[in-house]
């Protein structure tokens, strides 16, 4: 079985990643030549990010069409199918190309958020948590554990939990009909939505102080996008939970006239998040590189 609107779906799905693309060549052509850590950190901080969700729409695009294909036409309304059995490798596989993409979309929310404070308030939290050299327990000699080592075990920790928390879901919604959904749950869905939240009440704080303020219009111009592009993006994910939530319950009949089009719609606001990210870094000039400073 396949779920039809999957695959009316991915035409939605590829234009976002080609956007996202042509974001990224754009943002690395823009210092081309230029090793990647001499390079501005908020160029770097957003190479990376969209690099992530680069990876996570590419597999994503698969993970939904393939997940029902080795799930029997025989299955029964209302049945479920999840896990890493191999009785249905369809399912298996898409469940493996998950754990592979999500942490695609961890590193986006991370590096977001790390450049909406660098926005604001011009620190580095990559270089304060990560690459610390300070030691954790400073009074203790015989400890040497280092800050920057221990963020990174944590990282680590939180990305692999993510990862053991989050699946694949077939649904059977009718006779011959299914349903593929991400059972991401609650800890997933707040963690993910916490680094977004915060880097957008930032961004929202620093487009209001770039509307009394005075500076280069440029500048200007460039941080209000890489505002916005991270502000949609956002009200792309609360949109995604406000659709779960209103699709959970109808029939098959009410959900393949409905869910289509709000799918698009989804993936047309996390499109204009690119659209906004293209705008900020566009120009071929270096000198008109968004800058942290011009934050309070």
């Amino acid at each position: 079985m396949i779920e039809n609107n999957q695959l009316y779906l991915i035409i939605a799905k590829v234009i976002e990643l080609i956007l996202y693309v042509v974001v990224f060549y754009t943002l690395n052509k823009k210092y081309l030549g230029v090793p990647y850590k001499n390079r501005p950190s908020i160029h770097r901080f957003f190479l990376l990010g969209i690099g992530g969700w680069i990876l996570y729409m590419f597999l994503d695009t698969i993970i939904y069409v393939i997940a029902p294909i080795s799930i029997p036409v025989t299955a029964l309304k209302g049945a479920e199918f999840t896990g890493y059995s191999i009785e249905y490798p369809s399912l298996l596989i898409a469940n493996i190309l998950r754990d592979i993409a999500i942490p695609g979309a961890l590193v986006m929310a991370w590096v977001y958020c790390a450049a909406a404070v660098q926005i604001n308030n011009g620190i580095n939290i990559n270089e304060r948590f990560f690459f610390s050299k300070e030691k954790l327990f400073p009074k203790k000699e015989n400890i040497k554990i280092s800050r920057g080592l221990f963020y990174r075990l944590i990282a680590i920790v939180s990305v692999i939990s993510v990862i053991i928390l989050d699946r694949i879901v077939v649904h059977v919604i009718d006779n011959g009909q299914v349903h593929v959904a991400s059972g991401w749950g609650i800890v997933n869905t707040i963690f993910l939505l916490g680094f977004f939240t915060y880097a957008t009440f930032l961004m929202i704080k620093q487009i209001l102080y770039l509307r009394t303020t005075q500076m280069e219009a440029v500048y200007k111009k460039r941080a209000q996008n890489l505002g916005w592009g991270i502000i949609t993006y956002t009200a792309g994910l609360y949109y995604w939970g406000l659709v779960g939530v209103i699709f959970q319950n109808l029939t098959a009949s009410d959900y393949n006239t409905l869910i289509l089009i709000f799918l698009f719609l989804g993936h047309g606001i996390w499109s204009l998040s690119a659209v906004f990210i293209f705008l900020a870094f566009r120009s071929t000039d270096k000198s008109t590189e968004p800058k942290a400073e011009m934050a309070q």
